[in-house]
């Protein structure tokens, strides 16, 4: 992990880290492959690790995002359940409650506070906390593997596939994204947009 802050490089586990983000006040959570998810604080190297035996579910969490109250949601490559981090409080979300993803491989959460989770066979799933909107070949997505979601200032959701093909939903309707130069087929693992609003694609 890496802190410009402090000192630079801190090897405070010899794990693959999937994710990384900081919440307000300097602390920050990764997600670790094997396991499990581990908080960090900027003025000391202190981990509280998250899995087995704490309440967390897996031990191969990928992918975090943070709503505007500051909480945090995560999900795993290995479960079929969304897990929200909330104060003292861990909230799951499984198929009992329409959560159907198995195989999630990122997620990401709108102004509005609704969350997108990207899964790797079964499309994009979106949760307002009230029920779940699935999207899928079926309402027009190129194909249901993803790779990566974003979402943008304007609350446009991206989204790239394997095999090729970019795309974003808004107000429900999905649009299909050609770049100049690079071939319909390539696969974009990262999208990204800059304070200037340009986007950048990887």
């Amino acid at each position: 992990l890496y802190n410009a802050a402090t000192d630079g490089w801190k090897d405070v586990l010899s794990v693959q880290y999937t994710d990384v983000l900081v919440r307000p006040g300097g602390k920050a959570i990764a997600t670790a492959m094997n396991f499990g998810i581990c908080n960090f604080r900027t003025d000391f190297i202190g981990m509280r690790r998250l899995g087995g035996n704490s309440g967390y579910f897996s031990q191969n969490p990928n992918a975090l995002a943070i709503d505007s109250k500051g909480h945090v949601y995560c999900t795993a490559n290995d479960k079929d359940r969304l897990t929200s981090f909330q104060d003292t409080a861990i909230l799951q979300w499984v198929s009992e409650q329409g959560y159907a993803y198995f195989g999630s491989v990122d997620l990401d959460i709108d102004g509005k506070d609704r969350i997108w989770v990207a899964s790797r066979h079964q499309g994009i799933a979106m949760f307002d906390h009230t029920q779940w909107i699935y999207y899928s070949t079926n309402e027009g997505l190129v194909n249901n593997n993803m790779i990566d979601v974003y979402v943008d200032n304007q609350d446009r959701v991206w989204f790239s596939m394997e095999g090729g093909g970019l795309q974003f939903i808004q107000d429900g309707k999905i649009t299909t994204v050609e770049l100049d130069g690079i071939p319909n087929n390539a696969e974009i693992r990262s999208i990204i947009q800059d304070p200037m609003g340009g986007y950048w694609f990887g």
